[in-house]
């Protein structure tokens, strides 16, 4: 990872990056900050925990059902991201 400056993010921000995270796209200028984060946030560290194993057990369905599974869970997941449940 190249060295750049940490600024903190919020839990908010956290959870907006978490995707990125589990799925290793994260961006090196954010990914200090995340882990800086992770390790002062107890809740947020659970949260990417639980995300990690919904996503990891989910792509362990097999055929159209994990692939049904994985599209209403992004659904849920961006109308609760956005206020609409």
């Amino acid at each position: 990872m190249t060295d750049h400056p940490h600024h903190p993010l919020s839990c908010r921000q956290l959870t907006e990056h978490s995707s990125a995270f589990l799925e290793g796209t994260l961006g090196d200028e954010i990914w200090g900050s995340f882990k800086d984060h992770l390790e002062r946030c107890p809740p947020c560290a659970e949260y990417v925990r639980q995300m990690g194993m919904t996503v990891e057990l989910v792509r362990r369905l097999p055929g159209d059902r994990g692939t049904c599974a994985r599209a209403e869970l992004v659904d849920r997941f961006r109308k609760w991201r956005s206020g609409g449940g």
